[in-house]
């Protein structure tokens, strides 16, 4: 009898966990559905899962939401890791692809932002250096101005000396 109550209580505990754990796959697909990333992202956590082809679909719909909210390095991961468990999936194989574009794009901006600011820098420098040099110029024609004056009047005044 007691070797029947354990065979019991041990095949409740399996169905039991089986059960929670397609309730929490379930309820995180319909999150997932409804757009609610946050709770598809939880339940899909707390799901624990031996089967291999169940395992590579949660890590595909987390790197789905990984990728809708930009997260480009763990979408990645995700669908690294689906893709070990299933290699078949080929959605999976797109969006892996499509997330490392995202990525890539994303740098090229980045780099691309950086050197407009860099630009914008060199650019307030190279106008900051015109406005020094004007002024020196023109601060260098007004004393060759004076030093011409002086020389015209030292002239001048020789000439009317020598008359």
């Amino acid at each position: 009898m007691k070797i029947v109550l354990n065979f019991f209580v041990v095949l409740c505990y399996f169905f039991v966990t089986v059960d929670s754990n397609n309730i929490f796959f379930n309820s995180a697909v319909d999150f997932y559905l409804m757009n609610d990333f946050a709770n598809s992202k939880r339940e899909f956590l707390k799901c624990e899962i031996n089967d291999t082809t169940i395992k590579a679909e949660i890590y595909f719909y987390l790197g789905n939401i990984n990728y809708k909210e930009q997260e480009y390095f763990e979408a990645i991961d995700n669908y690294k890791n689906a893709l070990r468990l299933n290699s078949s999936l080929n959605e999976a194989k797109k969006n892996l692809a499509l997330a490392r574009l995202k990525l890539f794009e994303n740098k090229q901006k980045s780099k691309n932002n950086n050197n407009l600011q860099e630009n914008s820098t060199v650019q307030h420098t190279v106008e900051e250096t015109n406005e020094i040099l004007l002024e020196a110029k023109s601060l260098e024609n007004k004393t060759l101005e004076k030093v011409n004056n002086k020389d015209n009047k030292n002239n001048h005044s020789r000439q009317i000396k020598n008359w």
